[in-house]
């Protein structure tokens, strides 16, 4: 899915390089050192049906974990892990400058703005994007996954007017930063 990001960066430099670097440790494909990553009870429930094992002896999932998730796994005390390098912070697998928010607005050199001017818009809360990454390396989210032990989870959408409100405030606190408009897929 294609998302618009609005990367706020400094008042100088290049803006492709500065958006790299910003976007740099959300990257899907970053890889990190391993860690466990610790099987849910309704994962472990649909692996233990999956290989009609009880879902109590961990140990015996434990040894296919390598067939379930093509990552070797183990039981320690906190359960049943696989160990991975994936990025738990990534947040992309590619993204472009303007791509479909090419321009985005009239005023824009390119896809870049200053904070100041955009903060001004009288339609900015038309105008608002489903992420925002400060330069501080803080990803603001319109919408988040929620984990929930006993299912996959849910997505919880912020009310508008909050959103606006965090938006706002990301932007104020960089009066003399840059907005660009990037489009990130994840």
């Amino acid at each position: 899915m294609h998302f618009c990001t609005f990367v706020i960066i400094g008042s100088e430099g290049d803006p492709d390089a500065l958006v790299a670097g910003a976007l740099a440790p959300f990257d899907e494909a970053l890889a990190v050192p391993p860690y466990r990553e610790y099987l849910q009870p309704f994962e472990i429930q649909r692996m233990a049906s999956h290989y009609k094992l009880d879902q109590a002896d961990l140990n015996a999932l434990a040894e296919r974990m390598k067939d379930w998730t093509n990552r070797p796994g183990g039981v320690d005390q906190r359960g049943l892990y696989f160990t991975t390098t994936n990025n738990p912070e990534g947040r992309w697998d590619w993204y472009e400058i303007g791509g479909r928010w090419d321009r985005f607005r009239k005023r824009a050199s390119g896809n870049v703005m200053s904070t100041r001017v955009l903060r001004k818009f009288p339609d900015l809360q038309d105008l608002l994007p489903y992420y925002v990454l400060t330069p501080d390396g803080t990803w603001l989210e319109y919408k988040r996954y929620v984990p929930d032990p006993q299912s996959i989870g849910h997505f919880e959408t912020k009310p508008h007017d909050q959103w606006l409100a965090e938006v706002i405030e990301a932007l104020e606190q960089y009066p003399d930063g840059r907005v660009v408009c990037v489009d990130i897929h994840c």
